[in-house]
Order: structure tokens, then C-alpha cells, then sequence
């Protein structure tokens, strides 16, 4: 070790130069675009530490002003409290009442703002640190140039802001900027300044005074001289040099490694726009969004947007999921997210719709700040924060978003027969088909022609979205543009855009009579309507027939069969074996168009089944099968309204294809690597379970599901469909191969048949 480093009293008298601290004050400065002649830097703990000495340090009076917003940090909260004790009054205005007030004097001439004689502070942050909006700097001009018959000072809470953004001393000059080092650049970690304006320094006079302070004091005697230089004086005892030298470095990082706080700044913007876009954009399977954003500002501008992205997480139906939960289920998979309102109540209200009443209930019911009670009555008591800095990348984006995705997106049932399954949901409608809106569309080509996977591989690139709320299908495929319908009674309407969404509207039917089963799981019951006539309610004991539905004479209604369909009033009906026709509902030239573009096959067409469709279980004709099965409505699905897939089976065979790999020496270069969640899909059941030994759902004769009985038709054969991979419409060996030689004389037969007892 060639040198060590001394306390600073010591350095100075063996040096002959500028101590080592003092030229590391001087750079801070300069990082900030000022100098010594017009601030000095006064080291703290943290940026609450430097909160604290300016409530300590003003020497309030009844005749001064505390002004605060209320989106700030407790830590300017807690200057509320210094300043009341002493009769200061305090007033709370909200981001909005601030904005408002369009210059001087309105300031002067609002409530509370009198022309008394004394000072007032005015406190409010950069950037929040709940929600990452940027308040306007130039209220901090705003106050110098009040003529309101008193001082003003600024308080500028620059904690957050300083994380990515560059703040200009020269530019805008507030009285006092309270700084945390640690949040700029992650070390050291107890470190943090004040930085005092040279105007507002006299004003600072500390109570208190400790070792280093004083130019003198006597023992015996109330008597003593605090040094000069404002720093000297408001430093009590020995400061964390060390750690004030290492902050030179963070400093150099910023400038170097990370480009400059310019680049910072826009760089962690795109990556906290980034997240915010792929969250707004991101719903269950029935529409309704993932995640309830907290964000005024859109990310439109970097200017009035730091890269805090904060949210809580929604079910399906529209509760909330507890902040401790994402927290904990973030932390399995190595993500830090902050939680709760981030010692920022008042934007934590704000955004969250809680009132003062509310806030003392949830605390009477047991919620106190920095717990992990984050629910009260199923309202959320704080949010969700993601936080980006200068070390962030867009990988870490990425692994947020599909953590979100995977733990939290209640994917939807198959509305389009053979497009890509999404996986399951905690409840769904039974309707008198099977889940209400499964297989209930089909893609045929020009010739009329049923398209499956088999026919079409690409088929698996449009993937369906149901949107229960606003009674939409959507249909996504990567690469192609956007349409939008309006309605599929009405001419629609098209427009380009980057993203590739498809929309148009299902005339979704009402839904009556509810049946609660066991674990909170919802069945409905239901008589269906076109939203635009008359319905009326079915009773579940006494089921009445529907009378007919007649669409728009502008629309075509098609009669269907597997081998094809055609117009009913011009084309004779194509039967095949024992299926009957089905009448249909075409949705359109623009969906037949964008589908005709995603698969590359002019001509192709979206059919709907008709409400009124008759359409019956092709087993509904065998002996063995009992009554109850043969009065079983059927959608576009082969021969059952649902399929059930064991979990058990499924492990079993990834395992043996796993195995068959190794024995034999397959090294399935050309194939995508399944895993669980992969083969899961390509199987594209209705309803998943888990138990203990593979395929024994084979000798099942009747499934439950809380107090809803399922009776088993059989077990479903598997085509080549589940060969096709997902991702890339590619045929592949596998589940097939393994499947042929491991199931024996059942050969393909995977899943089991169900259909619904009532």
C-alpha cells in the first residue's frame, strides 16, 4: 500500500495543495453545470438526511409558509411537522392546482399565499419517484420572481430525477437540491449532499452543533462560534470521506461508460417507454388488460417522463393481483421490483383513488407503509414500480415482460378452429357447444374448403384474442398490418399500422344463471341473443327453445359441411359421411382480406357458426353412446366439445421423446426443442389436469369439476396437427414418433373426449 487516505483535517496539513475532498466538491459542481461561488455542497447520509436539515436549519415562525405538492416523498412530508410545531402554516397543493396557476401572481394571489412578512418553501420533486412524471423546472423561476411581499425559497427534491436525467444549476437555480449518489450510480450507498444556494446559505442556521462545526466552544459556559463556510458548520462530526472520494468515479462512469447523462437520459427513456407500451397493449384471454398503468404523461417526452414504469397487475375479471405477490413471484426469477407506494403516499392516493378515509381504513384493517398487506377489501394499498438506470438493458426488459406474461396473462380457449391454442384460464362460460366461443369460426379458402393445419400450416401465426368486454375477436399475426371492422353487420373499415391486430366485432351473446362450484370457479349457464335483438332470460330449470335469428339481408349465410360450404340460396350443400350442414355467417371483405394476406392463399374466408346452428355430435349416431350424450349441441369442433389433457401424460411423454432422443441418437437439430408449455400447445385442450400416473385418463368414465360433471366419450386421436411447430408452421417428427411407439395399439389417441352433463 503506497498511500492511504487520511481524515480530511489531517490531509490538509500534511498537503500542500487543494485537499482531495475539495477538488471532488469542485467536480460535483461542475457535473451539475455550477461552481463554489454559487453553491456549496454540504455532505449528508442520503437525500432524507439532506431533506431534514433544510426543515431543520429555516428558523420558522407563524409568520412563514410551508408549500408542498402532494406528490412528493415522505421525507418532505416530514418537513411539515418542523415547520407547524414552530406555528408555520403548511399547505398541500396537487400537481393539477400547481399547473394552474399560470404565473406570479396568481401565486401570490392564492389562498394562503398572503403578503405577511417572513419566508415560505416551496418543496417539490423533479421527477416523482412513484410514478417517474417530471414537474416543470421553471416553477423554480416562477418563485424567484414573486412579488408577494415575502422570501421565497425552492426546495428541489432531485433524488429520482438525478438517476438518468442531467440538471442544469446554470440553467434553473433553486435554493436547495437535495441529492442521493446512490440512486445516480448504485455505490457508494450512504452518501448523499444538499447542495445550498450562496443567496440562501445565511438563512440556514443550525441549532445543534457537533465535532468539526465549531471554531470554538467553551465547557463550562453556553458559548461557542460555528465556523464560516456552510458546509463546516452544518457537517456535524466526521463525514464518510471515503465514500465521497469513490463518488468521482460514479461521476466518470456516468460520463464515459454510459455516454453522458444526455444519452442516459434518452436511453432509459425508450427502454421505460418500451415496457409501458408492451403493458398497455398486453390482455387475457378475454381482452381486458393485464396491468392498471399509473402514467400521466403517455411517454410521449423525455422531458416530463423519467423511465419508472409502475402498474398493478389485473386478473382476468378485473381484480387486482396483491403488489407482494408480483413482488415475491419477480424475485423467483431473479427480478428486484419495488413495491408499495414507495414512501409516496400522496401520489399513491392520487393514482390509486384512495381518499384520506380510505387510507386511515386500510390502515385501522391492519395495513401499515412498507408492509406486504396489499390488499384491502380487494382494492390494492400500493403499486408496482419498475425502474430503469444507466446499466439497464433491453434483455431486462424482455425477461420482466415474459415473467409478466407467463405468471400472470390468463390466456383464452380456441375461438378459431386450428389457430394457435392459448394456454388455460381459472374460469370460463359454459355455453350449449362446450366453452362458450370455442371453434366457433373457421378459415375456408376460395374453393370452400374447411383449412386446418394439416391443409395450411400457417394457420398457426393468426392467433385469436377474445374480448369479452367490448364483444371483440381479435386475430394477431407478426408482420402483417391492422385492420379494424367495426362490426360484422356493418361495412367496415380499414387502416394500416405498424402493429398487427386484426378487430372486428362478435355480437357476443348475454349470459344468465350462475352456478358457483367449489374453489371460486364460475360456470354460467346461458340463453344467447345478437346484442342487437331482443332476448330474454332462460331459467335453468325450465329451458325454453330459441326462436330464430335473422341477420341483415345484406349479409351471406352459408350452408356448411366439412368438405366445404356454399351460399344456402344458389349452391347445393356438399355432405361428407355423417356430418350435417351448418349454417354460417361470413364476417366479411376486409377479414377475408387480411387473412388472405397472413396465409399467403387468395380468396380465403372467415366463417362464424351461426347462433341458431343445429349442429350435432358426429357420435351422437352410435348405440353405445347413452341419451344424454346424443342431445349434445356441437361447435366446429371434429366430434366432442371438449378435450381434456393430463399434465401427468404430457411430462411422460416429453420424457420418453427425451429418451428416444438419446437411445437412438436423434439430435433433432431441425426441430424447436420442446419443453412442457410447447407440447402443451400443440395438443390445444379445452381443460388441463394434473395427477399422479400418466395416462390414466384412459380408463375414465366421468370427470368433475367442482359440482359440474363431464361424461368421458373416449379418447381423441391425434393427426399430424401436433406435429406442426407452433412458432414456425414447420412439420416436425415429434409428439408423432414417440407417440406410435409408446402408446402401442392406441396408438395417436391423446387426449380424452368430454362433454358436458346437464
Amino acid at each position: 500500500m503506497t498511500s492511504v487516505e487520511l481524515l480530511p483535517f489531517i490531509e490538509w496539513k500534511k498537503a500542500g495543495e487543494l485537499p482531495l475532498l475539495m477538488r471532488r466538491v469542485k467536480w460535483i459542481l461542475q457535473f451539475f453545470n455550477t461552481n463554489q461561488e454559487e453553491y456549496d455542497v454540504v455532505f449528508t447520509a442520503n437525500a432524507t438526511a439532506a431533506i431534514k436539515l433544510v426543515g431543520e436549519c429555516l428558523e420558522w415562525s407563524e409568520n412563514d409558509i410551508f408549500v408542498h405538492l402532494k406528490d412528493n416523498h415522505t421525507s418532505v412530508l416530514g418537513i411539515r411537522a418542523l415547520a407547524s410545531a414552530r406555528g408555520a402554516r403548511v399547505r398541500c397543493l396537487s400537481d393539477d392546482q400547481m399547473l394552474e396557476l399560470s404565473g406570479p401572481t396568481d401565486l401570490a394571489n392564492c389562498q394562503s399565499f398572503d403578503c405577511k412578512k417572513g419566508f415560505g418553501l416551496f418543496a417539490f420533486p423533479a421527477e416523482s419517484n412513484f410514478c417517474g412524471r417530471k414537474y416543470p423546472l421553471a416553477w423554480i423561476r416562477q418563485m424567484d420572481s414573486l412579488d408577494s411581499g415575502r422570501c421565497w425559497f425552492c426546495l428541489l427534491d432531485a433524488a429520482a430525477f438525478l438517476a438518468c436525467s442531467p440538471l442544469n444549476l446554470k440553467t434553473h437555480r433553486p435554493d436547495f437540491v437535495c441529492i442521493s449518489f446512490y440512486k445516480m450510480f448504485g455505490f457508494p450507498t450512504g452518501i448523499g449532499a444538499l447542495l445550498v444556494s450562496r443567496r440562501s446559505a445565511p438563512f440556514m442556521r443550525k441549532t445543534y452543533f457537533g465535532g468539526g462545526t465549531v471554531l470554538i466552544a467553551l465547557p463550562g459556559e453556553v458559548f461557542h462560534i460555528s465556523r464560516p463556510l456552510l458546509h463546516d458548520r452544518l457537517e456535524d462530526g466526521t463525514i464518510s470521506f471515503l465514500d465521497i472520494l469513490a463518488i468521482r468515479h460514479g461521476l466518470d462512469t456516468l460520463e464515459t461508460l454510459a455516454g453522458g447523462m444526455e444519452v442516459v437520459n434518452e436511453r432509459t427513456f425508450l427502454l421505460g417507454r418500451y415496457v409501458y407500451r408492451a403493458l398497455s397493449i398486453l390482455r387475457h384471454g378475454n381482452g381486458r388488460p393485464v396491468v392498471e398503468l399509473y402514467c400521466r404523461t403517455q411517454f410521449v417526452d423525455s422531458q416530463q417522463q423519467g423511465p419508472i414504469v409502475t402498474f398493478n397487475v389485473l386478473r382476468a375479471d378485473g381484480s387486482h393481483v396483491g403488489f407482494a405477490q408480483v413482488g415475491k413471484m419477480a424475485a423467483l426469477h431473479n427480478i428486484q421490483l419495488r413495491t408499495g407506494c414507495f414512501c409516496n403516499t400522496g401520489a399513491c392516493s392520487q393514482y390509486l383513488k384512495l381518499s384520506d378515509e380510505d387510507l386511515i381504513a386500510n390502515y385501522e384493517a391492519g395495513h401499515v407503509c412498507g408492509d406486504d398487506k396489499d390488499l384491502v377489501e380487494g382494492r390494492p394499498t400500493g403499486a408496482v414500480r419498475v425502474s430503469f438506470g444507466y446499466m439497464s438493458t433491453k434483455e431486462n426488459a424482455d425477461k420482466l415482460l415474459q415473467v409478466i406474461s407467463k405468471c400472470f396473462v390468463e390466456k383464452s380457449v380456441d375461438p378459431k378452429r386450428s389457430a394457435t391454442l392459448a394456454n388455460g384460464v381459472s374460469s370460463w362460460t359454459i355455453g350449449k357447444r362446450g366453452l362458450l366461443y370455442d371453434r366457433e369460426w373457421v378459415v375456408v379458402d376460395a374453393n370452400g374448403v374447411t383449412l386446418t393445419q394439416k391443409k395450411e400450416p400457417r394457420l398457426c401465426f393468426i392467433r385469436p384474442e377474445i374480448d369479452l368486454e367490448n364483444r371483440l375477436l381479435h386475430l394477431h399475426s407478426e408482420g402483417r398490418h391492422r385492420l379494424r371492422s367495426t362490426s360484422i353487420y356493418d361495412r367496415t373499415e380499414c387502416r394500416q399500422s405498424p402493429e398487427t391486430r386484426l378487430t372486428f366485432s362478435m355480437e357476443f351473446p348475454r349470459i344468465y344463471a350462475e352456478i358457483r362450484v367449489a374453489n371460486g370457479l364460475s360456470l354460467l349457464r346461458f340463453s344467447e341473443r345478437a346484442l342487437h335483438f331482443s332476448y330474454v332470460s332462460v331459467p335453468w330449470s325450465d329451458p325454453v327453445p330459441l326462436p330464430a335469428l335473422h341477420p341483415p339481408p345484406h349479409l351471406s349465410v352459408y350452408r356448411r359441411a366439412l368438405c366445404g360450404w356454399a351460399r344456402a340460396e344458389l349452391f347445393p350443400i356438399c355432405m361428407m359421411r355423417e356430418t350435417l350442414g351448418v349454417s354460417m355467417i361470413d364476417c366479411g371483405d376486409k377479414v377475408a382480406e387480411w387473412i388472405s394476406d397472413v396465409l399467403l392463399n387468395p380468396g380465403c374466408r372467415l366463417l362464424r357458426q351461426h347462433p341458431d346452428s343445429d349442429r350435432r355430435n358426429k357420435l351422437s349416431r352410435k348405440a353405445a353412446l347413452s341419451e344424454v350424450t346424443e342431445q349434445r349441441a356441437m361447435s366446429l369442433s371434429n366430434q366432442s366439445q371438449f378435450l381434456l389433457l393430463s399434465r401427468s401424460s404430457l411430462r411422460y411423454l416429453l420424457q420418453e421423446i427425451e429418451k428416444r432422443k438419446d437411445i437412438e441418437g436423434l439430435d433433432g437439430d431441425d426441430e424447436e426443442q420442446l419443453d412442457e408449455d410447447k407440447l402443451m400447445e400443440r395438443f390445444r385442450a379445452n381443460l388441463v389436469v394434473t395427477g399422479k400416473g400418466a395416462y390414466t385418463e384412459d380408463i375414465w368414465s366421468q370427470v368433475s369439476v367442482g359440482q359440474v360433471p363431464f361424461k368421458v366419450h373416449g379418447l381423441c386421436v391425434r393427426c399430424q396437427m401436433v406435429s406442426i411447430d407452433q412458432q414456425t408452421a414447420s412439420p416436425t417428427k415429434e409428439p408423432l414418433s414417440t407417440l406410435s411407439v409408446t402408446r402401442g395399439h392406441k396408438v395417436l389417441e391423446k387426449l380424452c373426449e368430454l362433454c358436458w352433463v346437464y
